[in-house]
């Protein structure tokens, strides 16, 4: 019974612990940390001390279940390629913080973002794909030329 919950914590940690050193890594590189703060200072108000890191699992959970009922394709969508990846130090809020501001669209028309070492594939609207790949293409980020174009096969 006790090597049953090993495996399962095992199984999460590899599945959810780069997740959470993504969540970590956009707390600290967060342009919003007045909002971060204010979120804190909620929690620290609203939640117990000892129910604090009950709190916190929960919250992920609920998290993750929603960024995982994501990541299926919509009908649609379209998956775009763009050359930069985990090694430019690039994490799914930065590409939506990209595509978002630049491409003046909503988040919620961006699907699942895939990022690998060295290029990401970001699914998005139909309608909104021809706009975000001629405005990114060719366009600069952190000292990067990006090449932004329809990916060949679907994520």
């Amino acid at each position: 019974m006790v090597s049953n919950k090993n495996q399962e914590f095992s199984t999460l940690n590899e599945d959810l612990g780069p997740s959470i050193k993504s969540l970590i890594e956009s707390i600290k590189t967060n342009s919003d940390l007045d909002t971060v703060v204010l979120y804190k200072k909620l929690f620290k108000k609203n939640v117990p001390i000892h129910l604090r890191s009950y709190v916190s699992a929960f919250l992920l959970k609920e998290y993750m279940g929603k960024t995982k009922k994501r990541s299926t394709k919509k009908p649609g969508e379209k998956s775009l390629f763009i050359n930069i990846g985990k090694n430019r130090r690039v994490y799914p809020s930065d590409l939506i913080q990209l595509i978002t501001k630049t491409a003046d669209i909503d988040k919620e028309n961006i699907g699942n973002i895939k990022i690998l070492d060295n290029y990401s594939f970001v699914n998005v609207a139909g309608k909104e794909a021809d706009k975000i790949v001629s405005l990114l293409d060719n366009a600069e980020y952190r000292g990067r030329k990006l090449t932004v174009n329809f990916a060949k096969k679907d994520i």
